[in-house]
């Protein structure tokens, strides 16, 4: 498995929330073709694609989280 980190873009950073906006809101077989976009038009590699959705997904679901008094958040 590799660890290395890759950098994205600005560039490529729109074109993928371009995509989420579009529906590119999970890894699924369902997704396939709009991340077989992001792909194609970003010159990423799947996976980073891939974890990029992940990764955006968790940060959206964390948006609204509000900590409760006396838990550590």
């Amino acid at each position: 498995m590799n660890s290395e980190r890759t950098a994205i873009s600005s560039e490529q950073l729109v074109i993928l929330e371009s995509l989420w906006d579009k529906g590119m809101t999970s890894k699924g077989k369902r997704y396939k073709t709009l991340i077989l976009e992001a792909v194609s038009k970003s010159g990423l590699n799947e996976n980073v694609v891939k974890g990029w959705i992940g990764n955006n997904s968790r940060k959206k679901n964390n948006r609204h989280y509000t900590c409760q008094e006396g838990y550590y958040c």
